[in-house]
């Protein structure tokens, strides 16, 4: 049976998607059998009657995964809206075990299978549960992926101590670029929030990702170029003796 590990953010909008999809990829290429799994996604467009879930249909199609679409992704809503508000839309109820069952499931077929969770840990998924309910149903260590903006000290810290408060266990921090720099104030941003971060926390950060355009392609996975750009912004080494 092998590890999982939740994926979770310092807010929304950070790239979780596309950072999972970078462990993924790297990862894989040491020789690693890697499982996706996106419990619940939001803002699913409707296609021939069915709701697509773009972010699980990513993952599945960079890790290469052979499971069903409905152990990856059990649930999917059409409104871009937090779970819980989202599934009352859709008139739905997000259960933990139908996710939970998932998960087992998958885990038992690959050496590690990354959740990447909707959103930041205090999302809510159901009424009086969040994304650290989720966590701590699954009994998983999580990796946090902070979006190198404006605010991202302060989220990251509220992250980090209330999953600490409640027994999550944090391998570490992914430090990611998620939209162009086009400003002299983004670019102080992107260059001293790793150093603060770090000076705030004994916490290992893994890495820094930095904008890649294009980077939702999932073929692109498999090019040489963008590997090299991932395996010198990404620590694996670090991560793997983490998850001993």
């Amino acid at each position: 049976m092998g590890e999982g590990i939740f994926v979770t953010g310092s807010d929304t909008g950070v790239g979780k998607t596309i950072v999972t999809a970078c462990l993924v990829s790297l990862l894989s290429n040491k020789g690693l059998d890697v499982g996706v799994m996106k419990p619940i996604e939001t803002g699913c467009p409707k296609r021939n009657g069915r709701l697509i879930p773009r972010d699980a249909t990513f993952l599945k199609a960079v890790s290469r995964s052979k499971d069903d679409l409905s152990l990856i992704n059990p649930y999917r809503f059409s409104k871009p809206l937090a779970p819980f508000i989202a599934a009352q839309i859709d008139r739905k109820e997000i259960k933990m075990g139908k996710i939970s069952s998932a998960y087992k499931k998958l885990r038992e077929r690959h050496d590690i299978l990354f959740v990447e969770g909707a959103g930041g840990l205090l999302v809510p998924l159901a009424r009086k549960l969040t994304n650290l309910d989720l966590i701590l149903e699954l009994n998983i260590p999580t990796i946090v992926v902070v979006g190198s903006k404006l605010g991202a000290v302060n989220h990251t810290l509220l992250t980090l101590n209330w999953a600490r408060e409640n027994g999550v266990k944090i391998l570490g921090l992914l430090i990611n670029q998620p939209s162009p720099i086009s400003s002299s104030r983004k670019r102080l941003v992107e260059k001293t929030n790793p150093g603060l971060i770090r000076s705030f926390t004994e916490v290992p950060v893994f890495g820094k990702v930095p904008y890649i355009p294009l980077i939702s392609k999932p073929h692109l996975f498999s090019k040489p170029a963008l590997t090299n750009i991932l395996e010198a912004a990404i620590d694996v080494e670090k991560l793997k003796a983490q998850m001993v």
